[in-house]
């Protein structure tokens, strides 16, 4: 088995593309999910469908199993995988401003473009055709304010583009994690829990962030605008504080499963069986390497 590795990127297009071919049922997902955090005492009082939406209660189980032995299976249970990444790539294009390619795994964890963030913006979904990317990618040297606010002038709309940045690294919260790093992490872990648990039984604000918990974060700012300012305030506060905790849950079962560096990695056969292709600077790099050695 050759192992080798892919970015955060990468990683969470896996996720999105299994989504629409596994099938779970959600009671049986928030149960292995809460029998696996058991020993971390999160929800012993509370349910983790409290907090989380039964689409991202799907992220989080299809992250552990794709990090675990089971992905191959699941992998191989799958037809026409490569059809599915395909079908990715075209749905990514049509949501994106800018083009993404097919992905790409890298043999060499050195390697530049593995080590490289991944940015883009994203289009809110009438929004996805041809002429508006055009419109747009002009303005690309500008900050992304600013191309958010020539957006919303020149479609006369309240729609907003969303900044996409995924640090390439194993874990957004904890950079080469450690099991000595453990206590700290359950610590954190039940932090943000509390302050979820606080910011829902609040008698002046937590009935109006009830009925804002289970917002994809993509529409958020659209859906609360209409909220007067400290409702909007403590509705923000409550989706942060939330994907704080989904990342330390991500990051706890990258220590499960020996993804204790700060690249994730994988059997080449099975990205090879779903369409991942080889890093072209990677092997580069490998048949600078052999000559060297030669």
């Amino acid at each position: 088995m050759k192992t080798v590795y892919i970015t955060k990127a990468n990683l969470n297009r896996i996720i999105s593309n299994l989504k629409s071919t596994v099938t779970f049922s959600i009671d049986s997902v928030v149960n292995e999910i809460e029998k696996d955090l058991q020993q971390y005492n999160l929800f012993h009082e509370d349910h983790i469908t409290d907090f989380f939406n039964n689409n991202e209660l799907k992220n989080i189980i299809l992250y552990k199993k794709v990090l675990s032995s089971e992905f191959e299976t699941i992998i191989n249970n799958i037809k026409q995988n490569k059809q599915n990444i395909n079908y990715d790539i075209a749905n990514s294009n049509k949501k994106y401003l800018f083009k993404t390619d097919r992905p790409a795994y890298h043999s060499d964890s050195t390697c530049h473009y593995l080590n490289s963030d991944f940015n883009n913006i994203r289009l809110p979904e009438q929004y996805n055709n041809d002429n508006v990317k055009k419109n747009l990618q002009k303005y690309i040297h500008l900050p992304f304010n600013h191309i958010n606010n020539i957006f919303q002038k020149l479609y006369n709309t309240n729609e907003q583009l969303t900044e996409i940045h995924y640090d390439n690294t194993g874990s957004t919260t904890f950079i080469n994690s450690k099991v000595k790093d453990l206590i700290v992490i359950e610590q954190k872990a039940i932090k943000y829990k509390k302050q979820l648990r606080f910011l829902l039984s609040n008698e002046n604000i937590g009935k109006k962030i009830a009925n804002f918990r289970y917002a994809p974060t993509s529409k958020l700012a659209l859906v609360i605008q209409n909220e007067d300012v400290q409702t909007k305030k403590a509705i923000i506060e409550f989706h942060e504080a939330k994907i704080k905790l989904k990342e330390i849950i991500y990051n706890l079962y990258n220590i499960k499963n020996n993804q204790l560096e700060d690249k994730f990695h994988f059997n080449q056969y099975v990205l090879d069986e779903i369409g991942f292709k080889a890093c072209r600077g990677c092997s580069a790099f490998n048949r600078y390497d052999l000559k060297q050695s030669a």
